[in-house]
C-alpha cells in the first residue's frame, strides 16, 4: 500500500510488471499475482473481479518525490526521475542494482535542478531527461554519459508545470517536448534526429503551458487532402488550459482536433492504445477518446514498423521484432479480444486452466497453433462447483464459554498460472520475463506440419455467493475459437504437466456441431512440452551516422584533373528524372567547361557522389554503388554495401564508401582488389561526433577529420585504426607553436599532414600559460605525433622537415636520451637502410650538424660518429 501521493505508474512492455512512484522516495515494482472473485457489496447486482498484486521490489535511491519512471523498450532498465535533481537507471533484470545515477556529480553532466520527465529512444540508442533548469539532455545508453544538452527553445519558459513529459516518435525520428516558449507563447518543441538535434518546427496553439506530450506506438499511413499516403506519427499533446490536441507529424501543419475544456484543471498525463487513448487530469477525472481508422489513418502493423527502422538504421528493435502484450495497438491478424476484460470471461479462464481435455495425439502437433472454440451459450451445461470442505475453529476460555473463529466464504482468491498447458493467447495473460531473444521471422511465417483438428469445449460455472446451497444459481459464458486462438510466435517454449481438475464433472464435445454432447470424465493424459524452435536475435549496438539526404541535384569537382586536359572536370546528378508517366530515374552528367561530355542513367535514387581522373561513383538508396569511367561514362562496376552509403570518395584509382550503419570499405578498382572491408567507425567516433572531411591517401588507406579536433587514419599492418592529430588535446595546449613546411617554403606544404592542420585549424586549442620545463615536453610530443602521422601517411618529404625541427628541438631541451636513440635508428640498417622511402644515410648526413653546432651536445656527436665510422667512411657522409 502506498502511503503518500503516487505521482506516475508504467507498466513494462511485457506486461508483467507495473511500476510506480510518488512522493514515498521510493519506486515500487507490483506483479500481478491473482483475483479475488467477491460476492461484492450488500445490495450489489452481481459479482465482482479484483485484481490482488504483489510488490516484488522496492527500490530505494532517491532522497526526494519521484515525479516520473519509464521502463525501456526491451525492459532490460528501468529509469526513475526526482526533485532531487537526479534520474536513476535500474538493472530490471537484477533489481534493486543501479546501472547510473544521473546527477550533476562526477563527470556526468547532469540537470541542476528538478527533472521532470523521462523517455527512452524507441531504437535504444538514447535516453531523453528534462528539467526545470530549462534543459533537455540527451544520454548515450553506451556509456550514460550526455551527449547533448538543448536549451534554446525553453529560455523563456517559468517552468510552471508539475510534470514534463515529452516522448519519441514511433521511428525514434522525432523528439516532442512540452514547456518550451516561442515569441511569449507555450509551444510543445520538436527536435529532429540528426548530430544537431536541429529544432525543425514546433506544436502552438495551446493557451497555457504544454504539461505532455505522447506519441502513439506506431506510424499511421495517412491519406492528406491530395490523396497521397504519407507515413505519419500521431501525437497528443495535454496543457494547463485544461484542453488536449492532437497532431500527425510531420506531415500535418495543424492539428487534425483540439478538445477544448475536456477537464477542470490540468492535463497531467496520456497513454494510447492503438486508435484509442486515454488522458488524467488534475481535477480527479479520467478522459478516453476513441477515432476511427478514416480519421487517423491505417496503423502499420508490427512487421512494417520493422521495416521502417530497419531501413532508417539497419536495425530492428526488439519491441518490433514480436508481438507482446506491452505493444500498444492491434494488428488485422491478431484476434480482436486479446485482452479480456469482462470479468465472467476472466471468471471462466481461472476454471478452464484446471479443466482437462480429452485429446487424440493427432490433434496437438509440436510448434502448431491449436484453436480452442466453445459452442453458444444455449448449448451449455451446467457444472457444480465441490464446496471445499470447511473446519471451523472452537475453543474454550477459562471461564467455560465457546468461541468459535469466524469463516469468511464470500469470496475466493485464485492465484495466476501463466504457464498453464490451456492454450490461450498471451495477450491475456502475463508476458513472460524480459529477454533479447526473438524471432522476427518466424513471427508471422511459422509452418505447420499437420492441419488443426478444432477442439470445442463448453464449460458452465456456478457461482456461490452465500454457504446456503438454494441460493446457488448456474452461470454460463462462452468463449470463441477466435478469442482463444493461439499465435506461434506467442507460445512459450515448454509447458509444465497441467493440475487436477477441481469440478465434479467433465464435459467435452468434439467436431464442428453447436450442440454440447456428455461425455463420460476424460482420462489423464500426460502433456508433452512443445519445445519451440528459438533464433536468438542479437542486439545491434551499430553504430550509425547522419542519414542523408535525398537531394534533386548532387554534384562534384574532379579530382586530380590536369589543366588543358580533355577529361570532364566535373559531374552532376539529378534524381527524380520524368522518363515516363509512371517511371522515374537518375541522370548522371559530365560536363568540361559546362559543356556537356557524356549522360548516363541510373535506376536508383543517388545519396551521394565522388569522382577522380580515373573513375566516377554513385551511392544509391538502394545500398549500392556504381562505378563509371570517367572518360567516357561507361559502367564499370556495381558493388553492394552493408548499409545505406553517406560518403563516396574517389583518389586515382581507390574508391572509398562510408555507411550509415558506420563502416568504411576501400577498394583498388584499377586492380579489382579489396583494401580495407567493412573496418567499423565506432571504434573512433563517439556519439555527438561527426566527420568534417574525409580522403583517401596515395597508398589506398582513409584519413578522417572529426569535428572534436581528432584524426585517424587505418594502419593494414596494425590491422586498427591510428589516430594522427589532436588540437584539442590537453598536450595541443602546452606545446610551442610549430611551424610546417608550408611556412618556411618548403615543397612538402601540400602533404597529407599539412593537409590535415589545415583542416583543423578552427579546431586548435588556445596555448596555455604554463612552466617552461612542461612546455617543452609537449612540445616534442607534439613534433613526435606529427613525425608519426608522416610516416603514418608515407610523407616523405614531411617526415625529412618534421625529423629536422624535432632534433633541433631535442638539442635546444637537452634531451641527450631521445638524441641518442633517433640516431641509432638512423643508423641501424639490419632491418632496412630506408625510411618513409628515405634513405637513413641521407637523413644522417641532414641532421648531424645540427648536433656538431650545439656545444652541448658534442659528447653525442663524437660517440656518433665513431659509430658512422666502423660502418663507413664517415667523409663519404659528412
Amino acid at each position: 500500500m502506498f502511503v503518500d501521493c503516487v505521482n506516475c505508474v508504467r507498466w513494462s512492455k511485457s506486461g508483467q510488471y507495473l511500476a510506480c512512484g510518488g512522493d514515498e522516495r521510493v519506486v515500487t515494482v507490483w506483479q500481478l499475482v491473482g483475483m479475488v472473485r467477491s460476492a461484492g457489496t450488500i445490495g450489489a447486482d452481481k459479482a465482482v473481479n479484483i485484481e490482488q498484486y504483489k510488490c516484488l521490489h522496492r527500490l530505494n535511491g532517491h532522497s526526494m518525490d519521484v515525479l516520473h519512471l519509464e521502463w525501456s523498450p526491451t525492459d532490460n532498465w528501468l529509469v526513475s526521475c526526482s526533485v532531487d535533481n537526479t534520474a536513476i537507471v535500474w538493472d530490471a533484470n537484477r533489481f534493486p542494482e543501479k546501472v547510473a545515477t544521473l546527477s550533476n556529480q562526477g563527470d556526468r553532466d547532469g540537470h541542476k535542478d528538478i527533472v521532470k520527465g523521462l523517455s527512452w529512444d524507441p531504437i535504444g540508442r538514447y535516453l531523453a531527461t528534462q528539467s526545470s533548469d530549462k534543459t533537455v539532455k540527451i544520454w548515450s545508453t553506451n556509456n550514460w554519459q550526455c551527449v547533448k544538452t538543448l536549451w534554446k527553445p525553453f529560455e523563456e519558459s517559468s517552468h510552471s508545470t508539475m510534470f514534463a513529459r515529452h516522448d519519441w516518435s514511433p521511428d525514434g525520428a522525432h523528439l516532442l517536448t512540452p514547456c518550451s516558449m516561442n515569441n511569449g507563447g507555450p509551444t510543445a518543441q520538436i527536435f529532429l534526429r540528426n548530430n544537431q538535434w536541429d529544432t525543425e518546427r514546433d506544436l502552438v496553439g495551446h493557451r497555457r503551458a504544454v504539461t505532455c506530450v505522447r506519441a502513439c506506438s506506431r506510424l499511421f499511413e495517412h491519406k492528406t487532402k491530395k490523396g497521397k499516403l504519407v507515413q505519419v506519427a500521431c501525437f497528443a499533446a495535454g496543457s494547463r488550459d485544461k484542453a488536449v490536441s492532437i497532431w500527425l507529424i510531420p506531415k500535418m501543419q495543424r492539428p487534425i482536433v483540439v478538445l477544448q475544456d475536456l477537464f477542470k484543471h490540468s492535463v497531467l498525463d496520456i497513454s494510447w492504445n492503438g486508435l484509442h487513448f486515454m488522458a488524467c487530469s488534475m481535477d480527479g477525472t479520467v478522459a478516453s477518446v476513441r477515432f476511427a481508422e478514416k480519421e487517423l489513418g491505417r496503423m502499420l502493423s508490427t512487421a512494417d514498423m520493422g521495416d521502417v527502422c530497419q531501413r532508417l538504421y539497419s536495425t530492428r528493435p526488439s519491441q518490433y521484432s514480436t508481438l507482446t502484450n506491452g505493444v500498444n495497438g492491434s494488428d488485422k491478424s491478431r484476434s480482436a479480444t486479446d485482452l479480456i476484460d469482462d470479468p465472467s470471461i476472466m471468471k471462466l479462464r481461472f476454471e478452464l486452466q484446471n479443466e482437462r481435455v480429452d485429446q487424440t495425439p493427432s490433434m496437438i502437433a509440436p510448434a502448431t497453433p491449436v484453436t480452442v472454440s466453445a459452442p453458444s451459450p444455449m448449448a451449455s451445461a451446467t457444472v457444480t462447483a465441490t464446496p471445499p470442505n470447511l473446519q471451523q475453529t472452537e475453543t474454550r476460555t477459562k471461564d467455560g464459554k465457546r468461541r468459535i473463529m469466524p469463516i469468511f466464504l464470500g469470496s475466493t482468491v485464485t492465484p495466476l498460472d501463466t504457464a498453464s498447458n490451456t492454450s490461450f493467447n498471451q495477450g491475456s495473460s502475463l508476458m513472460p520475463p524480459p529477454t533479447t531473444t526473438a524471432s522476427p521471422s518466424t513471427a508471422d511465417g511459422m509452418k505447420t506440419p499437420s492441419p488443426v483438428k478444432q477442439v470445442s469445449q463448453t464449460i458452465s460455472i456456478a457461482a456461490s455467493a452465500s454457504s446456503s446451497p438454494k441460493k446457488k444459481a448456474a452461470a454460463s459464458s462462452t468463449l470463441t475459437g477466435a478469442s482463444l486462438k493461439r499465435k506461434a510466435d506467442e507460445q512459450p517454449s515448454s509447458f509444465p504437466p497441467a493440475k487436477k481438475a477441481t469440478t465434479s464433472d467433465g464435459i467435452a464435445s468434439t467436431g464442428t456441431n453447436a450442440a454440447a454432447t456428455t461425455l463420460p470424465p476424460a482420462k489423464p493424459r500426460p502433456y508433452k512440452p512443445i519445445d519451440l524452435p528459438a533464433v536468438v536475435v542479437r542486439a545491434a549496438n551499430a553504430f550509425l551516422l547522419d542519414l542523408p539526404e535525398r537531394r534533386k541535384t548532387l554534384s562534384v569537382q574532379m579530382q586530380e584533373i590536369v589543366p588543358g586536359s580533355r577529361l570532364p572536370d566535373a559531374a552532376q546528378v539529378e534524381n527524380d528524372v520524368l522518363v515516363s508517366t509512371d517511371r522515374r530515374l537518375s541522370r548522371l552528367s559530365a560536363t568540361r567547361n559546362s559543356q556537356s561530355v557524356w549522360t548516363a542513367l541510373i535506376d536508383q535514387a543517388v545519396a551521394c557522389i565522388g569522382a577522380s581522373s580515373s573513375f566516377v561513383c554513385c551511392g544509391c538508396f538502394d545500398r549500392t554503388v556504381h562505378v563509371f569511367a570517367t572518360l567516357s561514362g561507361r559502367s564499370l562496376r556495381r558493388l553492394v554495401v552493408d548499409s545505406l552509403p553517406t560518403v563516396v570518395n574517389c583518389a586515382g584509382n581507390h574508391l572509398m564508401v562510408v555507411t550509415v550503419q558506420g563502416t568504411c570499405s576501400v577498394w583498388d578498382l584499377e586492380n579489382g582488389k579489396v583494401v580495407l572491408s567493412r573496418e567499423s567507425l565506432a571504434d573512433i567516433i563517439d556519439n555527438g561526433v561527426s566527420i568534417v572531411s574525409e580522403s583517401v591517401t596515395s597508398r589506398g588507406l582513409p584519413l578522417f577529420c572529426l569535428s572534436n579536433g581528432k584524426s585517424f587514419t587505418y594502419s593494414l599492418d596494425m590491422r586498427c585504426w591510428e589516430p594522427l592529430l589532436d588540437t584539442r588535446s590537453s598536450l595541443a595546449k602546452l606545446s610551442d607553436s610549430i611551424p610546417t613546411a608550408s611556412s618556411q617554403g618548403n615543397v612538402a606544404g601540400a602533404g597529407p599532414v599539412a593537409s590535415l592542420l589545415a583542416e583543423l585549424s578552427s579546431h586548435v586549442a588556445p596555448s596555455a600559460a604554463v612552466n617552461a620545463s612542461l612546455r617543452s615536453q609537449g612540445t616534442q610530443t607534439a613534433l613526435e605525433c606529427r613525425l608519426q602521422s608522416a610516416a603514418s601517411l608515407n610523407s616523405p618529404m614531411e617526415y625529412r622537415f618534421y625529423l629536422q625541427q624535432y632534433v633541433q628541438r631535442l638539442v635546444n631541451d637537452g634531451a641527450e636520451g631521445k638524441l641518442r636513440q633517433v640516431f641509432d635508428e638512423l643508423i641501424d640498417s639490419r632491418k632496412s637502410d630506408r625510411v618513409v622511402g628515405l634513405s637513413k644515410k641521407a637523413l644522417i648526413k641532414e641532421t648531424l650538424p645540427i648536433l656538431k653546432s650545439s656545444p652541448h651536445t658534442q659528447r653525442l656527436f663524437a660517440d656518433i660518429e665513431r659509430k658512422l665510422s666502423d660502418l663507413t667512411s664517415l667523409d663519404n657522409i659528412l
